[in-house]
């Protein structure tokens, strides 16, 4: 039989366990709370870098759409494919 100094020592053994492993999942948590929020940062950063270089590309595009345009006014295509030049 188990007296009660031995049941009290195993809960007062339980209890300091349970609250070393609460202690680690708060650390945990709190580890776990920062990566979320790295990643989160990092990927919001590259779809703002992502939409930067896709409107650079567009307005580059663009351009050089104008530029052409410009520069197309002396070369004509007939209707059967062939290039005429003024």
């Amino acid at each position: 039989m188990t007296t009660s100094s031995n049941i009290e020592e195993q809960v007062a053994s339980f209890t300091k366990t349970l609250e070393g492993l609460a202690k680690y999942i708060e650390s945990q948590d709190a580890k776990i709370s920062m990566i979320i929020e790295k990643v989160a940062t990092d990927i919001e950063g590259k779809s703002r870098t992502e939409a930067s270089l896709k409107a650079s590309v567009i307005h580059e595009v663009l351009e050089s759409s104008k530029r052409n345009k410009s520069n197309d006014s002396s070369i004509q295509i007939s209707a059967d494919g062939v290039i005429l030049m003024n």
